[in-house]
């Protein structure tokens, strides 16, 4: 329509993904601190569903999501788009994202020095925040410090070569508990 109406009785696709991204607040107060496991990759974007329908006389086509109940992605965003079919065959596209968190407090850690001196303690700085990135007070951390050990031998097998074996433990070191407040907090860990 070239009178800029609404385009109507048009055949619409919806496609709703999940894309993770690392949760990294830009509030003052989480300046510094690192959420997460930034030493794991982030899982994959999941399609989580996929819709048709009709535009409306006035333009306009609706959906509902249902957001997964388990999911890998802890936070993200639910991407929307919605692609129009013209009277020529050809598809015209847009889409709209809102912001995914399958949980509603994340725990920030800080450290000074990214290397610890065994037997001599260092402060772990800790701060409880919600999706927003905003302090939230009255949680129960608990800061564990532990060391990966690993064991590699060879065996003998029936045959009388001799395969690998490894075997991967963690040990936990120190540990701290305490309650989230509204600031940072700190707790004292020995290696």
């Amino acid at each position: 329509l070239h009178a800029g109406g609404p385009y109507t009785d048009a055949k619409v696709k919806f496609t709703a993904r999940l894309v993770a991204r690392p949760f990294s607040p830009d509030t003052p107060v989480a300046a510094g601190f690192t959420f997460g496991d930034f030493d794991t990759a982030l899982p994959n974007a999941k399609t989580i569903a996929e819709t048709t329908s009709q535009l409306d006389d006035a333009g306009h086509a609706h959906t509902a999501v249902a957001l997964p109940v388990k999911s890998d992605v802890i936070y993200g965003d639910v991407k929307v788009e919605a692609a129009v079919e013209s009277s020529r065959g050809t598809w015209v596209a847009n889409d709209a994202s809102v912001a995914y968190a399958a949980r509603d407090r994340f725990v920030g850690l800080r450290i000074k020095d990214w290397m610890q001196t065994a037997g001599k303690a260092f402060k772990v700085e800790y701060l409880v925040v919600d999706p927003a990135g905003q302090p939230a007070a009255g949680s129960a951390v608990e800061l564990q410090l532990q060391r990966q050990t690993i064991t590699r031998v060879r065996v003998k097998n029936g045959a009388g070569d001799f395969t690998p074996e490894e075997h991967v433990k963690w040990l936990t070191e120190d540990r701290c508990t305490a309650v989230s407040t509204n600031a940072p907090a700190s707790c004292a860990l020995t290696p």
